[in-house]
């Protein structure tokens, strides 16, 4: 199976860096030029989850552009490097309260990546945990 997995790898990478799974329907990215590609070019892909089977979420991280960036743009001078300095031990916090709680068989993505975002913007915003865990769960599902 390593052996069939690595072939696979090299081949994606040899052959541009990006595939489409048709089991999965999304595009798999395997090189950092791959991905750069991806990124510059979001008239031929999309971020919106609709086209993959979720609904487009709440989030504007299931945005294109140019909605993606009128909403990037209004928190932006949040995460300005004093901004993240100031809020630095919060992160930290989180951080280490979501690692703490990822279990062996854990949604790295979803539990992790997902989640640090969403509870620092969440504190930001001043949404209270209680009311901050719903909204997340809506979120995360969506």
């Amino acid at each position: 199976m390593y052996d069939e997995n690595f072939e696979h790898y090299k081949n994606a990478r040899n052959n541009g860096g990006i595939i489409y799974n048709n089991e999965k329907h999304c595009w798999e990215l395997y090189t950092y030029d791959a991905c750069k590609y991806v990124l510059m070019h979001d008239d031929i892909f999309s971020s919106n989850s609709k086209y993959f089977g979720g609904n487009g979420g709440l989030s504007f991280i299931n945005m294109d552009n140019p909605e993606h960036k009128e909403y990037r743009n209004i928190i932006a001078p949040y995460f300005m490097t004093s901004k993240i300095n100031e809020m630095r031990q919060d992160i930290t916090d989180i951080s280490n309260e979501l690692i703490k709680n990822l279990q062996f068989n854990s949604d790295i993505v979803k539990d992790y990546a997902v989640e640090l975002p969403v509870r620092v913007i969440s504190n930001l915003l001043g949404i209270p945990k209680m009311i901050g865990k719903n909204l997340r769960n809506g979120l995360i599902t969506s």
